[in-house]
């Protein structure tokens, strides 16, 4: 493996796993290129898991959004169910009081 394919296989790797590239490296001295290629991609390999559990973990987040907004949606309607019923109580006690005052007995 020549310095340039060297270079190019470590610069598509992110920071942290072109570190431990460095680390192979350095401890493997007498390394064959098929095993550094195998080591890159195991390195690949994590990366694409490490990146299939945060999109799961988002997948996640976005469902519990969901579920709260839904949740806010039916509390919502219950509030506003409770708002109309006492906007019927109170029109319900102001006829009453508007009836009492005409006959004057309150």
């Amino acid at each position: 493996m020549n310095k340039s394919d060297l270079q190019t296989a470590l610069l598509i790797l992110p920071e942290d796993y072109r570190q431990n590239a460095f680390e192979f490296l350095t401890e493997h001295t007498d390394y064959i290129p098929e095993d550094f290629i195998k080591f890159i991609k195991d390195q690949l390999d994590q990366m694409q898991r490490a990146y299939e559990y945060e999109l799961q973990d988002k997948d996640d987040e976005i469902a519990s959004l969901q579920n709260d907004y839904e949740a806010s949606e039916y509390g919502y309607d219950d509030l506003q169910d409770d708002f109309e019923d006492l906007n019927d109580d109170y029109d319900k006690l102001e006829k009453n009081w508007k009836q009492c005052k005409k006959k004057k007995k309150c």
